[in-house]
């Protein structure tokens, strides 16, 4: 349930900061995860970035615009 809810803000987050937003803010979820379970830090940072990476390349490929 929760991959929908992270799903959502950082697709949220791609249209509303243009470039890489989607990946910026899942670098601050990331590192907000890490400090929670300092044991899975690299796990859940790298996590982020990909998930990040991911939805906005998705977002390149398939030429999502926001309106103005």
């Amino acid at each position: 349930m929760l991959v929908i809810v992270q799903a959502l803000l950082l697709s949220l987050a791609s249209l509303l900061l243009k470039r890489m937003g989607a990946m910026s803010t899942a670098v601050i979820g990331g590192i907000l995860t890490s400090i929670w379970r300092v044991g899975f830090f690299p796990f859940s940072l790298i996590f982020a970035v990909i998930y990040g990476l991911m939805i906005d390349g998705f977002f390149y490929i398939f030429k999502v615009k926001n309106s103005s």
